[in-house]
């Protein structure tokens, strides 16, 4: 088997969560005192999941690091829109990952996307009244295409994580359209609005640390193959973007666009 086949086998898997609901009614008190609780119940309220001196373990996920400290009650959020992988975006991650080699490590975005928000701290009872705004403001939106003619190199804020992605040449209006209404969505709970100069891309890979030089220095190789693949298969580098998605926590709420 070649090694882009291989490349394609790092893409890992996350479980989904479950929520659980309780009810409390007074004429059963008398009963429930003298009968033991439930497991189930009594791991809901574990000193595990209620200890606040909870430590993550960047080892569970790939030396990742979080970007907000674990609170009960806050959930990270952002909203973007969701690409799913073709034929062309398989063939220049895999030419990426062998460009690159083993000195830059990277690793395959599981669902790549592009950000139309930061990653913010959102309070649990936030939740459904944001959702019901971010829901009236996207339906405003019409579908629209989005095309990519080269690639590029981004860093995190903390530039713990370097990112190779495509860089947009077309839906760049339509997306700055989206992030305005969104911005003033997230302004209500005095959350921080998207980066001013916003420079829209789809990360494909990723890789621990600030790697911008030594990815750069890869970059008029990975363009010559990108160029390459646009020109035998265009349609393979655009799509239509007719919904967008808001991932909270464990929850993920889908917008349709008009």
């Amino acid at each position: 088997m070649s090694k882009k086949v291989h490349a394609l086998d790092l893409i890992s898997q996350y479980s989904s969560g479950e929520s659980v609901c309780e009810e409390d009614s007074s004429e059963f008190q008398e009963v429930s005192a003298t009968l033991p609780v439930p497991e189930a119940v009594s791991k809901l309220f574990s000193k595990d999941i209620n200890d606040s001196s909870y430590k993550d373990d960047p080892k569970l996920h790939g030396g990742r690091v979080r970007s907000f400290p674990h609170v009960r009650g806050n959930w990270s959020t952002f909203v973007y829109v969701p690409y799913e992988y073709n034929e062309g975006l398989r063939s220049i991650l895999s030419d990426a990952i062998e460009i690159c080699g083993t000195e830059i490590d990277l690793k395959p975005i599981e669902k790549p996307h592009i950000s139309l928000t930061r990653t913010v701290v959102l309070q649990h009872h936030w939740i459904d009244t944001l959702v019901e705004d971010i829901k009236k403001s996207i339906s405003k939106v019409n579908r629209f295409i989005v095309s990519f003619s080269s690639v590029g190199v981004y860093c995190n804020d903390d530039r713990r994580r370097t990112f190779l992605s495509l860089q947009l040449s077309g839906g760049k209006t339509q997306l700055a359209e989206c992030v305005e209404l969104l911005n003033s969505c997230l302004s209500a709970f005095k959350l921080p609005p998207f980066y001013e100069d916003a420079s829209f891309h789809l990360s494909i890979a990723w890789c621990l640390g600030d790697k911008s030089r030594e990815i750069n220095s890869k970059l008029e190789e990975l363009n010559l193959k990108l160029q390459n693949l646009i020109a035998e298969e265009p349609d393979h580098f655009e799509t239509v973007v007719d919904k967008a998605e808001c991932k909270t926590g464990n929850k993920l709420f889908r917008f349709s666009l008009c």
